[in-house]
């Protein structure tokens, strides 16, 4: 790798893939997350490439019909939901419904109930508009269960917005996605309420959620044919876009600071410098546009030459070059097949009393 005359090389991407985060300024993401990025390949840690939308599947419910009515099973029991209540028979009973208590009522509000399924091991996730509720113990087969308060954040209005991986409950809502570890509550989408409000703006979300459990994600399908829209990887714990045509990479902002002094320095960067593999075995494109301050400048193309290896190295330089208190780039097009590594700039960021981004 050159080392450039009188400035040094800053990696500025290498923790692929990234994760959205469309609410922190993009001087303060750090490596890892993006503004604003689709259509990635998430099975390749490490990498960023283009890649397609993971699938899912919907959970395997099991039902039974007795006189035309059709309940569903759990916890070797027969479950049905009725208004406010849950009504479950007796274990082991699957050709009759023979009710063991009482129905298990939801009173706090009138709100009829719309989904159920087990989660945590032993209970039952429970939800109806207005919120959502855990059963304790309803695997116990002597019938004394009961449920805690209604948790409003965990409210669905279809039942195919709830779901279970790894024994946690998930409920995708008008306000996000959540997750209930059975004490508390976590807000997927605390730093992604502008794509929330985006993807609602496009009918897009709440979607219905399916799951890959041997990857552990979650996936949001929308339309007859469950294209996949967003996914939610809990390994990684990050939120990947697929609604979007083509492919799309932006990078954090750098931006310098002086220790001690309240005013942002400006700083150049002269190039931009790729390490890659490239499994074309030809040459590759990727097409990319910088920012410096306020607006995306006009987009530059390279060719990203094939090497005999596993990792190359290439910089391009940069057709402008002008000072900026702020530098960010994104790649709007790139060959499938070309996957990088990390991205660096050349940058005359001079000293250790000075910052970039969030560092």
């Amino acid at each position: 790798m050159p080392t450039g005359n009188d400035k040094q090389w800053f990696t500025l991407a290498a923790n692929f893939p990234v994760g959205l985060n469309t609410d922190t300024d993009a001087t303060r993401l750090t490596d890892g997350e993006t503004p604003d990025a689709w259509n990635m390949d998430i099975d390749h840690p490490g990498w960023l490439a283009v890649g397609t939308a993971p699938t899912g599947t919907a959970p395997i419910v099991k039902t039974y019909t007795i006189a035309t009515v059709v309940y569903t099973w759990h916890y070797l029991r027969l479950w049905l939901i009725s208004g406010v209540n849950l009504q479950y028979g007796y274990p082991e009973y699957q050709t009759v419904y023979l009710p063991h208590e009482v129905p298990l009522g939801f009173y706090e509000d009138t709100n009829s109930l719309i989904t159920f399924f087990p989660c945590l091991g032993t209970d039952m996730f429970v939800a109806k508009s207005s919120g959502g509720y855990l059963i304790k113990n309803a695997a116990d087969p002597g019938g004394s269960i009961y449920h805690g308060d209604i948790e409003p954040a965990m409210g669905v209005t279809t039942a195919s917005h709830g779901i279970e991986l790894d024994s946690i409950p998930y409920v995708n809502n008008a306000s996000g996605l959540y997750a209930w570890d059975g004490q508390n509550v976590g807000d997927i989408t605390k730093s992604l309420k502008g794509y929330v409000t985006a993807q609602a703006a496009r009918t897009l979300w709440p979607l219905k959620l399916w799951r890959d459990v041997a990857r552990r994600r979650i996936t949001a399908v929308s339309g007859v044919t469950n294209v996949t829209q967003w996914v939610w990887d809990a390994v990684q714990k990050k939120m990947f876009d697929y609604s979007q045509t083509g492919f799309r990479f932006t990078s954090r902002a750098l931006q310098m600071r002086m220790a001690n002094k309240a005013e942002q320095n400006t700083f150049a960067v002269d190039q931009i410098g790729f390490f890659y593999d490239n499994t074309t075995l030809d040459n590759a494109n990727i097409t990319l546009q910088v920012k410096r301050d306020k607006d995306w400048e006009d987009a530059e193309s390279f060719v990203i030459p094939y090497a005999d290896g596993t990792l190359a190295w290439m910089n391009c330089g940069l057709r402008n070059r002008w000072n900026a208190k702020n530098f960010q780039m994104r790649i709007i097009d790139m060959t499938t097949g070309l996957r990088i590594k990390s991205i660096l700039v050349q940058t005359d960021l001079p000293s250790q009393t000075e910052q970039a981004g969030s560092q």
